[in-house]
C-alpha cells in the first residue's frame, strides 16, 4: 500500500499514475491530438517535446491547485492571451494559470510576454483526475478543481 504525503498529494497522484502506465501518457488537449508527456530522467518533473528542456515542476503542480481553490475552484487559463503575445500584468491577469505560472513560478517580470505552459499543465491534471477543463463560455477556457481535492 502506498501512503501519499499530504502535501504532495497532487504530484504522488500524478507519479503514480504515471508510473502504473510506464512512465508516459497522453494527455487531453481541447482542440488537436493529445499530446505525449513523460516522468523527466531527473525526478524533478514532467517533460513534453512541446516544451523542449522545460521541465514542468512538481511544485507548480501543487501550487496551481492550491490557487485555483483559493479562486472558488476555478481559474481561467489564459492560454490564448499567452499565445498572442500578452504582456504579464496588462493583458495578462495574475489569476489566470498563465499569469500565475509566471509570476509567482517561474518569477517573469510585468510587462513581459509569457510562453504558454497552462495547456501541459493543465492538461496532465486532468489526465490524472485532479481537476477538469472546459471551453470557453465567452471569457476563456478554464479549469475546476474536481470536489476530491478542493480541500488541499
Amino acid at each position: 500500500m502506498n501512503i501519499l504525503k499530504k502535501d504532495n498529494i497532487i504530484d504522488n497522484i500524478v507519479k503514480e499514475k504515471l508510473k502504473a502506465n510506464g512512465g508516459k501518457a497522453l494527455m487531453p488537449t481541447l482542440r488537436g491530438a493529445p499530446i505525449a508527456f513523460w516522468l523527466s530522467a531527473t525526478g524533478m518533473g514532467i517533460e513534453t517535446d512541446k516544451l523542449s528542456g522545460y521541465i514542468l515542476q512538481w511544485e507548480h503542480f501543487r501550487e496551481i491547485v492550491k490557487k485555483a481553490n483559493s479562486l472558488g475552484g476555478k481559474m481561467y487559463r489564459g492560454d490564448v492571451l499567452a499565445m498572442n503575445g500578452g504582456k504579464l500584468g496588462e493583458d495578462i491577469s495574475y489569476d489566470c494559470m498563465e499569469g500565475f505560472i509566471a509570476h509567482e513560478l517561474l518569477f517573469i517580470e510585468d510587462g513581459m510576454s509569457v510562453t504558454r505552459r497552462s495547456t501541459y499543465y493543465s492538461g496532465i491534471l486532468a489526465w490524472a483526475g485532479i481537476i477538469a477543463i472546459h471551453r470557453s463560455q465567452g471569457q476563456g477556457s478554464f479549469i475546476t478543481v474536481n470536489a476530491k481535492y478542493r480541500n488541499i
